[in-house]
Order: C-alpha cells, then structure tokens, then sequence
C-alpha cells in the first residue's frame, strides 16, 4: 500500500453523481433495514458506450492508482470496486446495518484485486478503536448531510480506523511496516495499524511472498551477483567497471519505488534497509563488504 493523493485530479462518475442517483442514496440513507435497495450498477457506474458495457468507476480508479490494487500494490487491470467501509455489515459488529449511505460515496471506493477483497481478505471486516458510527447525519430538512460522508472528515475519521487508507494515511512513510527478504510484511506501529491491516487484507498470502520476493529481492540480488561475477572474478579484475554496472542497478532500485511499479512499498523499504536485507545474502563477506560500500556511497551522491 502506497500513499495515493490523486483522486482530486479526476472526475467523479458521472453516474454516481446524477439526480436519480442522489434520489436513490437518500432512500437508502433513510431504509437501514432494505439493502436491496444498493445497486451494483451504480456504485460500479456501468453504462453502455457503443453496444459494449464498460465500468466507469473502475476505469477511473484504475488510472487513479496505476493499475494496482490499491491494498497489496499487484498489478490489477479489472479490479474489484471495493467498498473501504462496507456497505450491507460489519463482521465485528452483528448488529450494525454498515454503511449503506456510503454505498454510492466516492471516498469510500478503492480498486482492490479479488483475494485482498474477498476469498481471505477484507469482505465485511472493518474494526476501529474508537466509536463506530451507527448510521447517517441528516440536515435540518432530512436530508443526507453530505459533508459527513468523507471519509477525511469527523464523524467517520474520528472512528479511528484499525485499516489503512492509501489516501488518508501514509504507509510509505516507514511508521507502519518491515518487509523480510522472503518478501513477509510485519506491522511495526504501536497502534497495530499496520499489523490489523495485513490479516485484513491477507497481504502475506503465499503468492504476495513469491511475487514480492522475486520482483524486489531476487531481481536485485541476481544483477548483483551477475556483476560481482562478470567484473571481480578472475584476473581481468575492473572494479571501476563494477562501479559503473552497480550505479545502474541502484538507479533501477530507485525506480521501483515509483508508484507506478508493483509492490513499491517494499522498493522503498530494501532501499533504506539495504545492509539488512541485501547485503547478508552475498556469497561471501567480502563480497557483502564490498556491495554494502557500493550502495554507501551511491546514497551519498544520490541524496533524497
């Protein structure tokens, strides 16, 4: 999960912004008990364009956050529209109706791919630390107060959500997780913010491993190695040659942390824990030694 504040730069679905659409939340924000009243079509916002059905919502988070999922950070290019507070139930609390008058609100939908929202993902979880609110606000004239249903505003910020919200919080910021060379994520904050939000979404599934692993650490450590190879071994030793070759490797460290790339969380975190994570893996100490120095003096002429 990556901090994400690109959602002002595009429009809002035109259809979860029509008049029939507004007319519709406002029964639902006033019928608790009827959740058939929620329609896919519409928080999807699926309309026909030349004979082909296409869903605009999807199409706009999709771009919003490049392609990803915005929990796990895999390449996702027919993602799910998930509901961050979920409509029809709450699997903590039996008695609450969820959040049915956000079922149509643009801050509560994130791209998710299918296992971070369901099989032994999120689906109805959502556990806060303060108190959960229990229904809408209506204004004066009975109707759906609107400025309560952002997510960045009281009364739903001040739930205090145990689940991070890519554009709310701000995970790349290291308060929040430590990634281990098998790719394995570990919440490190003292709310426990960042370990609820991993068995929430199932972040350490065994193909989330794999892939992190093989993207980040195996890719890296086998340009590495092939470098180390190709320019120290035998006598034809170039350890400028090897300089300039590690300098590009790093660059490209670099530019796995780019949102765009998959799993760039943990780009960022081999970055700054590369002692840690990369240089016990070398073959031999020496070699250790020397890729450690490489990269020192790389973030010395590459400050942030």
């Amino acid at each position: 999960m990556r901090h994400n504040n690109r959602r002002p730069l595009f429009p809002i679905p035109v259809k979860l912004t029509s008049n029939r659409t507004l007319e519709a939340i406002e029964r639902i924000a006033a019928s608790p008990n009827n959740k058939d009243l929620i329609k896919e079509d519409i928080y999807k916002a699926k309309r026909r364009v030349g004979g082909v059905e296409i869903q605009e919502a999807r199409e706009v988070l999709n771009k919003m956050y490049y392609f990803k999922c915005a929990y796990c950070e895999s390449i996702e290019y027919k993602p799910e529209v998930e509901h961050y507070r979920p409509k029809k139930g709450v699997t903590e609390d039996n008695t609450h109706h969820g959040y049915y008058w956000l079922c149509y609100e643009w801050t509560n939908l994130l791209p998710s791919c299918h296992s971070c929202n369901t099989e032994n993902g999120k689906r109805d979880q959502f556990p806060i630390m303060a108190t959960r609110v229990i229904g809408p606000t209506f204004t004066p004239d009975y109707k759906l107060d609107r400025s309560h249903c952002l997510l960045d505003q009281h009364p739903l910020l001040t739930e205090q959500p145990c689940l991070l919200h890519p554009e709310i919080d701000h995970p790349d910021t290291g308060a929040y997780f430590k990634f281990f060379h098998n790719g394995k994520m570990e919440g490190i904050d003292q709310e426990g913010r960042g370990e609820r939000t991993i068995v929430i979404c199932d972040l350490n599934r065994q193909n989330l491993l794999k892939l992190r692993q093989r993207l980040i650490i195996d890719d890296l450590l086998f340009v590495i190695k092939a470098g180390v190879s190709h320019f120290l071994e035998g006598q034809a030793r170039d350890e400028n040659g090897l300089k300039t070759y590690l300098t590009t490797v790093f660059e490209r460290l670099i530019e796995k942390q780019s949102p765009e790339e998959p799993f760039s969380l943990m780009a960022i975190y081999v970055y700054e824990h590369f002692d840690e994570l990369i240089v016990p893996l070398m073959p031999t100490p020496e070699q250790g030694e020397a890729i450690s120095t490489a990269f020192a003096n790389f973030k010395t002429a590459h400050p942030d």
